[in-house]
């Protein structure tokens, strides 16, 4: 008996659920989807493109994902209350995000990047307390991020990035201990960075890239131990880089350029023994660079380009095995460029340039195999540049001009797949007999002779 007046109300739910997917159909222009097979026929619903059911035919999934959906999202979506993934991502979608959808109590993923979406995120999306991602990057919304955001106890990846969000980030994400990636790079917001974040125990990345935030890092993200990657580049975040971001064992990424960062690099950086990016440039980070850096044997990417660094270029970089980019370039280094950088045999790109560098070009830099590009202008380096050069077979790029280097360089027409040369304003003595064709071919910038 129970059983018989149960069937009655699971074959009208799934009525509804099909006339819901209908309304989609023709308020998104259906015919002109990349796949729409069975749709808005008779079929069930399980057959048509994008629906999984469960057995008793309620629409447990819907995904039409990258499929030429163009117009907006119908709020009778709601009535499919056994929904519990929803991707509508990478289509034409406009229109505002229905305030409706708050009611899908089952709904665990709710995808909606890549759209033309505008309007506010709705405050009630934080009623969807199952929900465990929720992607809204990569539209048009503003207003600010809703503090209901926080109740979403369940919540694993808040997505938000590249839209037009303004205002501060609500103190609530920080109830989220569930988190483990949180984005709202690429937007307005402004404010500082809540202490509460600190609390997101199994966050794993987290990206505030491109906003107007302002104020000092929290010391207490030092407390995020799951860490891999932390990107607070171009804010205005003033204040020094916290010490205690050195307790990060985890931490891969670690971006706090263009800012207005003051202080000196902490030499407790050198605990960070997963790190494989670092980028403090365009700051205005003073004293000389740790040795303690030397310790990070992991880092690929090292950039501090763009401060008021000083003091001498510590020779334990040269410990820096699997670096390819090193960037210390417009700062106020002085001394030798020392002898261990030549052992950095995976390096790719080396900028040195608008430093106070003196002495010689190491003659070990012949060394540098996998070496594509070498900046050392505007320096105050002397000698003659070593002919070891021209076995890099790798090399595409010398920028040496404004310097005081001597000699006869024309040897740099043997460097097999040298493109760009500028020497220029150095003591050069020239006897260039190669021809004209070939100097304008690899773009010599050279000075005219006396």
């Amino acid at each position: 008996m129970a059983n018989s007046s149960h069937k009655p109300a699971l074959t009208q739910d799934a009525l509804q659920d099909r006339e819901a997917l209908n309304l989609l159909f023709r308020a998104t222009n259906g015919h002109v989807w990349e796949h729409n097979e069975h749709w808005s026929t008779d079929r069930p619903l399980g057959e048509w493109y994008g629906v999984r059911t469960d057995p008793a035919g309620r629409v447990t999934e819907l995904d039409l994902s990258a499929n030429a959906l163009d117009g907006w999202i119908p709020p009778e979506l709601s009535w499919m209350d056994a929904l519990e993934v929803l991707s509508l991502e990478y289509n034409r979608l406009h229109g505002h995000v229905p305030s409706e959808l708050s009611v899908l109590s089952n709904l665990k993923e709710l995808r909606l990047r890549n759209n033309r979406l505008t309007g506010n995120i709705p405050g009630a999306l934080g009623n969807l307390v199952k929900l465990e991602t929720l992607s809204l990057q990569e539209n048009r919304l503003g207003g600010t991020i809703p503090a209901g955001l926080g109740n979403l106890s369940n919540l694993r990846r808040l997505l938000l990035r590249e839209n037009q969000l303004t205002g501060a980030i609500p103190r609530e994400l920080g109830d989220l201990t569930r988190l483990e990636i949180l984005w709202c790079n690429h937007n307005q917001l402004s404010g500082s960075i809540p202490s509460e974040l600190g609390k997101l125990h199994a966050l794993t990345s987290m990206s505030l890239r491109d906003n107007n935030i302002s104020g000092s890092i929290p010391p207490d993200l030092s407390n995020l131990d799951r860490l891999e990657r932390l990107v607070l580049s171009y804010n205005r975040i003033t204040g020094p880089v916290p010490a205690q971001i050195g307790r990060l064992g985890n931490l891969e990424w670690l971006l706090i350029d263009h800012n207005d960062i003051t202080g000196t690099i902490p030499p407790e950086l050198g605990g960070l023994s997963q790190l494989q990016w670092l980028s403090l440039a365009s700051n205005r980070l003073t004293s000389g660079i740790p040795r303690h850096l030397g310790i990070l044997r992991r880092l690929r990417q090292l950039d501090l380009s763009s401060n008021v660094l000083m003091g001498e270029i510590p020779s334990e970089l040269g410990y820096l095995s699997s670096m390819e980019y090193l960037n210390l370039a417009d700062n106020r280094l002085n001394g030798p460029i020392p002898t261990s950088i030549c052992e950095l045999t995976n390096i790719r790109e080396l900028d040195l340039s608008r430093n106070e560098l003196t002495g010689p070009i190491p003659l070990s830099i012949g060394q540098l195999q996998n070496i594509r590009s070498l900046k050392l202008n505007h320096n105050s380096l002397s000698g003659d540049i070593p002919p070891a050069l021209k076995d890099l077979s790798s090399l595409s790029e010398i920028i040496a001009d404004n310097n005081q280097f001597t000699g006869d360089p024309s040897w740099l027409y043997g460097v097999p797949n040298l493109r760009y040369v500028s020497i220029g304003d150095n003591l050069f003595h020239l006897e260039f007999t190669e021809p004209v064709e070939k100097k304008r071919r690899i773009g010599f910038d050279l000075p005219q002779r006396n």
